[in-house]
């Protein structure tokens, strides 16, 4: 590892939830392992997860973290909430769904607080159901620049904000933290953190870690993490590098 001046560690919780080795203990291990790294203000740590931030922090809680709730688009910074700007995007978008769709009669629309619209056509005659579905699709892929994932319900479809870790989650809160001279780690998943990875291959020297490495996939460098073991061995080291060099991070 470079000399650098603070350490940012971005962690997505979904990541690890998929590893075997993920349970209650392992959690608290952990809780109390990061909670001690961030006794040093030179580390930064960044929770990432799609879920909203009371549920993260009742699940890993974690003092002084930084936590990024609903994939990025929520971003929790003590006593401070940033907003990421393309999630007002996605609201204007689904606010202009309901307008398309506000000439069905019978069918009813709903906004969800995590980012969705659902559309419910019980009420719909039955002759104009697939009128309505397909209006309800058509508007939203029309939402430019955003994606959507559709979920089929009994007698409803919602769309909801695509699971991925955006690179504008990266770039605010690596703007917030304002480190000069950073290392940056990423441990997530390849299926929702492209993006987010990408942006860390663009701050400077830094490490990529997934928990579902493809051996055909050479669109970043990274290595695999494969147990909650495994990563608490990495923060352990991580901590004892820095005890060895005193006021700077690695070595040459």
């Amino acid at each position: 590892m470079k000399r650098c001046d603070r350490i940012v560690l971005f962690i997505n919780m979904d990541a690890l939830s998929t590893l075997s080795d993920y349970g209650e203990d392992r959690s608290t291990e952990l809780s109390s392992l990061m909670s001690e790294m961030l006794e040093d203000e030179r580390y930064a740590l960044i929770l990432i997860s799609g879920s909203a931030l009371n549920q993260m922090k009742r699940a890993l809680p974690v003092p002084h973290a930084i936590y990024a709730s609903k994939h990025g688009m929520e971003i929790n910074i003590g006593m401070i909430k940033l907003m990421n700007p393309l999630y007002m995007e996605y609201q204007r978008a689904i606010e202009g769904i309901c307008g398309d769709m506000s000439g069905f009669k019978g069918a009813t629309l709903s906004m969800d607080g995590g980012g969705g619209v659902t559309v419910d056509y019980s009420d719909v005659e039955s002759d104009n159901v697939i009128e309505v579905k397909k209006a309800f699709i058509k508007a939203v892929k029309d939402c430019e620049g955003l994606e959507f994932e559709l979920l089929q319900g009994p007698r409803s479809i919602s769309a909801v904000i695509a699971r991925r870790t955006h690179s504008s989650m990266v770039e605010i809160i690596m703007a917030e933290i304002g480190a000069q001279n950073p290392f940056v780690i990423f441990l997530g998943s390849l299926k929702t953190d492209r993006s987010a990875i990408s942006a860390v291959s663009r701050t400077g020297p830094n490490l990529c870690a997934v928990t579902d490495a493809q051996s055909s996939d050479k669109a970043v460098p990274y290595v695999t993490l494969r147990s909650i073991e495994e990563l608490t061995m990495f923060i352990h080291m991580l901590m004892e590098e820095h005890s060895h060099h005193g006021d700077r991070y690695g070595g040459d």
